[in-house]
């Protein structure tokens, strides 16, 4: 009898933490975004803000057509609401990459990005901006170099 209670506590310990452990992984996975990382700023924007934007063209060559895809790379981001500006430092800044409607983006795909900066997190305009050509995501992740890259004066 001892042996058959002993049978079963080890069968129920088993389970209890196979589902733990399966639902940890769950909420692991809807947590993460993909990252965007922008490096080799010059020193002179070293604690100024951040953020990016950029379109994923539309595919026409799914049925029915993929839509495009606003991407935006801040700190934070919730859908209908602003971004929160991400900080340069070290002449670099990581950024988490959402959705216009607030989902993480894990995706494979090629982006043209607009990288805008702030002199302050509570600028309403930033003081300059870069367009930077077929910035390659893969599964959700991308480095940017901006070396060679010219930012312009913002004019609204």
């Amino acid at each position: 009898m001892k042996n058959i209670f002993k049978f079963i506590g080890i069968i129920t310990l088993t389970t209890l933490i196979g589902f733990s452990m399966a639902a940890c992984e769950e909420a692991a996975e809807d947590e993460v975004a993909g990252e965007l990382i922008i490096g080799f700023f010059t020193p002179d924007f070293d604690g100024k803000f951040v953020k990016a934007e950029g379109i994923i063209a539309e595919d026409t060559s799914t049925t029915p057509v993929t839509p495009a895809i606003l991407l935006i790379a801040a700190d934070s981001y919730t859908a209908g609401k602003s971004a929160k500006l991400g900080v340069i430092r070290n002449n670099s800044v990581a950024l988490s990459i959402w959705n216009v409607n607030g989902d993480t983006f894990s995706g494979d795909s090629d982006v043209e990005l607009t990288i805008y900066v702030y002199s302050s997190a509570n600028d309403a305009e930033p003081e300059s901006l870069a367009t930077v050509s077929a910035v390659s995501f893969v599964s959700g992740k991308s480095t940017v170099e901006l070396t060679g890259v010219t930012f312009d004066s913002y004019i609204p």
